[in-house]
């Protein structure tokens, strides 16, 4: 079952095989300025672990490179 709390559980297309990765799912979030090149960065950024994403402070995310 689909959860809100860990969003890479949907998969690509309905293919169990191919989960989403973080910067997917950051970017389909709609967030202004956050386009996929961005959330590739802070993906990489978080080792593509959402859960690090979520935790991410102001201060963290305009101290990656290229924010």
């Amino acid at each position: 079952e689909a959860s809100v709390r860990n969003p890479l559980i949907f998969k690509k297309g309905g293919r169990k095989s191919a989960p989403y990765d973080a910067a997917e799912v950051l970017y389909s979030l709609g967030i202004p300025n956050i386009g996929i090149a961005n959330a590739r960065l802070i993906a990489g950024h978080c080792a593509n672990q959402w859960s690090k994403i979520q935790s991410l402070t102001k201060e963290e995310l305009i101290s990656i490179d290229g924010i």
